[in-house]
């Protein structure tokens, strides 16, 4: 299994990455709906059937490099978490798809970009792999129960609702 082994520093530092994740990710998504704002405003238009243009080509080339640059920044997150996770083969197994599928989303953007993948080879494997990292982020944060760890077993310490919603306290 991989994990981080450096204790409180990769938690403060893998923290940072979770929030650099968050960030840019709402970016990426908010270039998302502003190049679905523009295919809406286009469509009642004579133009309806031509091209974005210049602004939607940036627009959809920034939503794919800003999204590979946040599920890029959850992979020394997933390390980090990787660790406390419990050490049975499933967990491993999980451990493994959810660092694969984050490594061909981080991947996917620029090579979509720059063109060395087509949109329609591209898609399909960032639709399985999203699925998949849905999958390893519910399944890494239940236990065995299924439902949210607690506190104490996520952290090794309690902590308030307030620091962890999703969580058991």
């Amino acid at each position: 299994m991989i994990r981080g082994t450096a204790g409180k520093s990769n938690v403060k530092m893998a923290s940072r990455f979770a929030y650099a994740a968050g960030i840019t990710g709402i970016l990426a998504n908010l270039f998302l709906i502003a190049l679905y704002v523009q295919l809406g405003l286009q469509a009642g238009g004579p133009e309806s059937k031509a091209p974005l243009g210049l602004a939607g080509e940036l627009v959809g080339q920034a939503n794919d490099l800003v999204g590979s640059l946040a599920t890029g920044f959850m992979i020394p997150v997933a390390l980090a978490l990787g660790g406390r996770l419990p050490r049975r083969w499933a967990a491993r197994i999980t451990q493994a798809a959810g660092l694969t599928a984050m490594a061909l989303l981080t991947a996917g953007g620029p090579l979509l970009v720059l063109e060395v993948l087509a949109f329609a080879v591209q898609t399909p494997i960032a639709v399985v792999a999203y699925i998949v990292l849905s999958l390893w982020s519910s399944s890494s944060t239940c236990g065995r129960s299924g439902r949210p760890r607690s506190c104490r077993e996520w952290h090794g310490s309690e902590c308030s609702r307030a620091q962890a919603p999703w969580l058991d306290t």
